[in-house]
């Protein structure tokens, strides 16, 4: 039986996304750094929470057991796996309450990784829109025509 769970890794991914951009905005600058740590991925050191075990465990799923057809498998698993073990680091040093600098270093390369595979999408035809549909997307964001 086929069973195509790409759209809970996404949901998941912009809840995470969601929830990292609301700790830079508010949550930085906290006294209490420990209250963001079950959203970021574990509840102390001993189960893991929403967003960092959906991203480890699907993605680390999808990657050896390939349930989607093509290499759809490893853009979605892989990115997930770095997702999930991005916000697992997170919320281990935000509990103990380490500085974050490597961690967005590792969050950095991460991000071009998820770019580069997206690039590599539009450029082999795996998704309907080509680099024609991304220059008339922003001309008409602009206000202009291609």
């Amino acid at each position: 039986m086929f069973i195509d769970y790409i759209t809970p890794m996404l949901m998941n991914l912009v809840a995470g996304l969601v929830l990292l951009a609301t700790y830079v905005y508010f949550g930085l600058d906290e006294s209490n750094q420990k209250r963001w740590v079950p959203g970021f991925g574990m509840v102390g050191a001993r189960c893991f929470a929403d967003t960092a075990r959906v991203a480890l465990v699907t993605g680390l799923h999808m990657t050896f057991t390939w349930p989607v057809i093509g290499s759809f498998n490893i853009a979605y698993g892989e990115t997930s796996v770095l997702f999930g073990i991005l916000f697992i680091g997170t919320s281990l040093a935000r509990a103990t309450g380490w500085d974050l600098p490597t961690l967005s270093i590792y969050g950095f390369f991460t991000g071009l990784v998820s770019l580069l595979i997206g690039i590599r999408f539009i450029n082999l035809g795996l998704t309907p829109m080509s680099l024609g549909s991304v220059d008339e997307a922003v001309s008409f964001a602009r206000g202009t025509t291609a």
